[in-house]
């Protein structure tokens, strides 16, 4: 196959990566719609919140191609404007309220687990070209096992690499999942964390056989620690049965936030400390589900963390990290730098 389009010229454009190493893209006016498209594979790229009500994309054209030709037709297609950003400091007040607020929350029993955030900014003029620069210079050192994914849309852009997908429904009764938690690095040894990250990582496997009834199979994967470029985490595989039809939809809206990104247990106090999360007001996409889905009804949706937004001449990295009775303010703070450096150095 063979492409004869340059993506310098394309105003706007999505694509996600599937778990194939294939690459769905999508570009020709581009535009955000409230309702899905028929007849069409479509994306679904909602906030974090569901705070906007455009949430689907249709474009023109949409072509699927595999992942190395995907990279090939991307390199040295725009001038480099990497050098242009320019970092501010990273601020930890707001994350601090969420910790404390959060470690209250659980001394009083409302819920077991958080996800606290926070976000370095930058300012690069033309921001969204700037992120197009670090796409193309990038794109063939991102590990093999991270899912590419992105959007190019009027004056904001995203570009991410993420570890995890929230669901591959296969069927309308069939569905593979992810359960990522617990982050380790090189420097991080103690004990004390270990322990904590597993019972991240527990909450999450605990979180899947909740949503599912008796009347359904469910199989959990061996619990292994994988390296995903500098940082690493507990992982395993999800498999679950219906035993009745499920639409993508409904499904995408039960597993977002899974206790990875959002808390544990999914109740009405979690959600409420989730949404009044002073650190997470300009988020956005980040953590949010992105998802592709077919005209029959199945999808494959990643998680949209580890990566870039930006918005006019604004950019934005955002981290979280799971917080649990046990949690030290300092090591959570720290994570929240490593990733935060960790996606700079993917996208330098």
């Amino acid at each position: 196959m063979h492409f004869s389009f340059k993506v310098w010229a394309m105003k706007d454009f999505a694509y996600i990566q599937t778990d194939n190493n294939e690459v769905w893209l999508f570009w020709g006016n581009l535009k955000l719609r409230e309702n899905r498209p028929s007849n069409n594979t479509s994306l679904y790229v909602p906030y974090f919140h569901h705070s906007t009500e455009k949430c689907w994309i249709s474009a023109d054209h949409i072509k699927k191609i595999d992942l190395a030709e995907f990279k090939k037709f991307l390199q040295d297609q725009s001038p480099d404007l990497t050098n242009t950003i320019t970092w501010t400091e990273v601020s930890f007040d707001d994350f601090k309220h969420d910790y404390q607020t959060l470690q209250c929350s659980i001394s009083d029993g409302l819920f077991q687990k958080g996800v606290p955030v926070s976000f370095q900014s930058g300012h690069a003029f033309q921001a969204k070209q700037t992120l197009l620069s670090l796409l193309n210079k990038n794109i063939t050192q991102i590990p093999s096992n991270l899912f590419l994914y992105g959007l190019f849309y009027k004056n904001e852009g995203l570009i991410g690499a993420t570890p995890e997908y929230l669901l591959h429904q296969t069927s309308p009764r069939k569905v593979i999942s992810t359960a990522v938690a617990g982050t380790e690095w090189e420097e991080a040894h103690e004990q004390s964390k270990k322990n904590k990250d597993r019972d991240e990582h527990k909450y999450v496997i605990d979180y899947f056989d909740q949503i599912v009834s008796d009347n359904d199979k469910l199989i959990i994967g061996d619990s292994k620690l994988r390296n995903f470029g500098s940082l690493s985490h507990l992982y395993s595989v999800i498999q679950i049965e219906f035993h009745k039809n499920k639409k993508s939809l409904e499904l995408i809206e039960n597993f977002h936030p899974s206790p990875a990104l959002g808390t544990y247990p999914k109740n009405e106090n979690g959600m409420k400390w989730l949404k009044e999360l002073r650190g997470g007001k300009k988020r956005r996409r980040h953590g949010a589900p992105f998802a592709l889905v077919h005209p029959d009804g199945n999808c494959f949706c990643l998680v949209a963390i580890r990566n870039i937004q930006s918005l006019d001449d604004e950019l934005q990295i955002y981290a979280g990290c799971g917080v649990v009775k046990e949690s030290d303010y300092d090591n959570e703070r720290l994570e929240i730098l490593k990733k935060i450096q960790t996606v700079k150095e993917q996208w330098k």
